[in-house]
């Protein structure tokens, strides 16, 4: 079945709405994770540490009352989002997700919402996935046809010198385990804040020997907070990183 495939593609993608015991409030929270949402062309949820509740279950799209608990990867996202996604339940399957912070996909229309957690496809779907402490999860619309894309992962420094070289990495993972991928033609922007040395601050950009590997230079500040985000064609844009630039 066609809807069956949306489901169970890039990991399926499955989810439901929160709905909370009555002695939910009480109950303790579940371990923090952090949750982002994509959009096709803009970031629609920056990264954003959450906790489900520990107890509860999730009723959204009319799910049956148990069926998904709190404690999962569906409570992190209404967690997250404030209840502000919506889906359809289907027996067996749980739910598809349709809709986040206002931006509906169909299968039938060509994209989904995919579900990745560690910047790995998830395996299970929200319903079933167990949140563990510190661990990423991220929804980001996949094409109906052709290869999902992955998300961008960077590594870079927590701080660099002005004015000194550094290097900033960027690569996919290519299946469940550690293997990756660099990205090709990678494209980043940047947004800094600070204190200038008397001009405008300026980001000078080289190519390194080595494939994903982009070389910067920060003139022009003092001290200062540089936050880049990587983006590349058949991929999904990487979440936002921070690096103190100091003298």
């Amino acid at each position: 079945m066609q809807l069956r495939r949306s489901l169970l593609a890039a990991g399926v993608p499955l989810a439901a709405g929160l709905a909370l015991a009555s002695s939910a409030s009480a109950a303790p929270s579940s371990p923090p994770v952090t949750v982002r949402v994509e959009g096709a062309t803009r970031t629609l949820l920056p990264t954003r540490t959450v906790t489900a509740p520990a107890s509860g279950s999730i009723t959204k799209a009319h799910a049956p009352a148990g069926s998904c608990p709190a404690d999962s990867a569906a409570g992190a996202l209404s967690a997250a989002t404030r209840g502000r996604w919506n889906g359809t339940y289907y027996k067996g399957l749980g739910i598809e997700v349709s809709t986040i912070l206002g931006r509906t996909l169909s299968f039938s229309r060509g994209s989904y919402w995919g579900f990745y957690v560690d910047d790995h496809t998830a395996p299970k779907g929200i319903c079933d996935t167990k949140l563990v402490k510190g661990e990423s999860l991220l929804f980001a619309p996949v094409p109906a046809k052709g290869r999902a894309p992955m998300p961008i992962v960077v590594r870079a420094p927590r701080t660099v010198h002005a004015g000194r070289a550094f290097d900033v990495r960027a690569f996919v993972y290519t299946g469940s385990g550690s293997a990756t991928r660099p990205v090709a033609h990678p494209r980043v922007t940047w947004s800094i804040a600070g204190r200038t040395s008397g001009g405008r601050p300026k980001v000078s950009e080289s190519r390194t020997s080595r494939p994903g590997v982009l070389r910067f230079r920060i003139s022009g500040l003092t001290s200062a907070h540089a936050t880049l985000v990587v983006a590349a064609k058949g991929e999904i844009r990487s979440a936002a990183e921070t690096i103190t630039v100091v003298r």
